[in-house]
């Protein structure tokens, strides 16, 4: 009976694989698409596609993993062997780093586990009771009355919350309600950006992702990107934000973003600040920041940090990814990231 149910476990496991293989790679033809729609110049060449499927097939196992490599190649206008698709980093890499680890960075206990000040979570809501930030249960009425005399609004971020969705800002009058249909969340109060971020993105808190690898003792930076947000946008939402690539060594922000569809965008589309010469504000304080935290937790191999800085406390978190710190975009700025890790390699060992 165990081992039937076993076998019942493992079948759908590798059915939901397969599902999110699937969708990866048509989000990638129609990345593709959109992108060279916009700028034909990012169109690969046939030599370069037959590369890169070689290349998917003989190195990394499967023609499956060759989608995504043609759009970094065409964002980055060569194709440069080392860089690891979605697909692949889905299948391989991620339960890797976090084996066997599993949601050990869950957003209602991030902040025990890093043992941190630098989030700003106020309480959780855990299996539909609410907690404060050290896990005192507390009257849902009373914390109301506590917090919105200290902020006008809060962020209710859901367990499983990603690229902006199961997020909500929530208000005096809406946390009941919010409360009363909700499992499991972490609760934030609001930062108060520092001023270069907040002439960039006016409405939603812009958001550094800093991705950290932990290799054999060894606490390294290996990408960074600013998100900002559209006028209407409450917080960062993966499908109407832009996204520029920031300079390891220099914090500066590179002279062409992208949107959702991997168009180019040299410039915010409703503030018209151009990203050219900005420079991202305490950046280097802010990646040494993040690297200290993965120190405290090295049985992750990789992790993307989501922060910002603000004017009274300098560098914060917003939360930390390891489920899945997406690394297309870093990929196509800053890769290959895993070079020399041998992770291209993990699919020989499964």
């Amino acid at each position: 009976m165990k081992l039937h149910s076993r076998l019942i476990r493992q079948t759908s496991r590798a059915a939901e694989n397969w599902r999110v293989m699937v969708r990866s790679n048509k989000d990638a033809v129609e990345t593709y698409r959109t992108m060279t729609d916009a700028d034909p110049a990012r169109a690969i060449t046939p030599t370069m596609r037959r590369d890169i499927r070689d290349y998917a097939k003989d190195e990394l196992g499967s023609i499956k993993h060759a989608p995504w490599l043609e759009v970094i190649a065409g964002w980055r206008g060569e194709f440069v062997r080392g860089c690891l698709p979605e697909t692949y980093a889905l299948e391989y890499v991620v339960p890797y780093s976090l084996q066997p680890h599993g949601k050990i960075l869950d957003k209602t206990i991030a902040a025990k586990v890093l043992a941190t000040d630098r989030l700003p979570d106020i309480g959780y809501i855990i299996k539909g009771t609410l907690f404060d930030r050290d896990f005192n249960p507390v009257d849902p009425d009373a914390f109301a009355k506590s917090t919105f005399a200290n902020h006008p609004y809060i962020y209710l971020k859901k367990s499983l919350s990603y690229q902006g969705l199961a997020v909500s800002r929530v208000t005096s009058e809406t946390f009941a309600s919010e409360f009363a249909n909700c499992t499991n969340a972490s609760l934030q109060y609001p930062l108060d950006m520092h001023e270069d971020l907040e002439a960039l993105s006016p409405s939603a808190a812009a958001t550094l992702r800093v991705i950290t690898i932990s290799h054999k003792g060894n606490i390294r930076a290996v990408a960074a990107h600013l998100r900002v947000g559209k006028l209407n946008d409450t917080h960062i939402l993966s499908a109407s934000n832009i996204v520029i690539a920031v300079d390891l060594n220099t914090g500066k922000l590179f002279e062409i973003g992208k949107d959702s569809g991997w168009r180019p965008k040299t410039s915010h589309p409703d503030t018209g600040v151009i990203f050219a010469g900005l420079v991202y504000p305490q950046f280097h304080d802010s990646l040494e920041m993040v690297k200290q935290h993965h120190a405290r937790l090295p049985h992750i191999g990789f992790i993307g940090w989501d922060m910002a800085v603000t004017k009274s406390d300098g560098p914060m978190l917003f939360e930390a990814n390891a489920g899945y710190p997406s690394t297309m975009w870093p990929e196509a700025n800053h890769g290959p990231i895993f070079a020399g890790l041998g992770w291209d390699k993990l699919h020989l060992k499964s």
